[in-house]
């Protein structure tokens, strides 16, 4: 029998839910923040997150890692909560939040990306590249490509630029390669061997 998540749990859930992705470092401050008030579920952070995903299971979810070098080439850990399968809701996820056009730039972006880090000024001209993209406003660009990095699905190379300048460039978030590997494989050309490490809590 699976135990119920307890209140530390579920507020732990929540908050990288809202998060989208969170660094190693910073899921474990949350934790233990947590855990000194609440009831976690278990004694560690691993064991926490293993209960955790027992329980996240029966609604096809589950909190997963990423393993990604940091600048230091230092192997970092990103958690998010992902949907487990790939299905209609995981694959139409773009479609709710942009409209159709922006929706075919985003797929756009992640065509680019998946070669590697590019600039914000090259990824916004890529408008051009749609069907009738003279008619998709750069505004719109503008807009769904910050949405992009808000939301953690890409985000700035540090030290490529001043910050948001349109020199700086981007690259794929630890939230993709956790969530969307399967569309940057199968859809967009990247080789699995590429991808990085998965690191699962059970």
């Amino acid at each position: 029998m699976v135990e119920p998540l307890s209140r530390g749990q579920k507020a732990f859930n929540q908050r990288l839910m809202a998060e989208h992705c969170l660094s190693d470092e910073k899921c474990r401050e949350i934790w233990e923040n947590l855990a000194q008030t609440s009831d976690m579920g278990a004694s560690s952070f691993e064991k926490s997150i293993a209960r955790s995903n027992a329980q996240l299971r029966y609604c096809g979810l589950e909190i997963v890692a990423v393993s990604i070098r940091d600048d230091n080439n230092e192997p970092t850990r990103h958690y998010a909560m992902i949907n487990k399968h790939n299905d209609d809701i995981a694959k139409k996820c773009f479609q709710i939040t942009f409209t159709p056009k922006q929706h075919a730039f985003v797929r756009c972006v992640f065509e680019k990306l998946v070669d590697g880090p590019t600039s914000r000024s090259s990824l916004i001209n890529s408008k051009n590249e749609l069907e009738d993209g003279h008619k998709f406003p750069i505004s719109e660009a503008e807009t769904a490509l910050c949405k992009l990095v808000e939301e953690k699905w890409i985000q700035e190379v540090k030290g490529s630029a001043r910050r948001g300048s349109m020199q700086a460039n981007l690259e794929l978030a630890p939230r993709t390669y956790l969530e969307l590997s399967y569309l940057l494989v199968d859809e967009f050309g990247m080789d699995k061997g590429d991808l990085p490490q998965q690191i699962f809590h059970s």
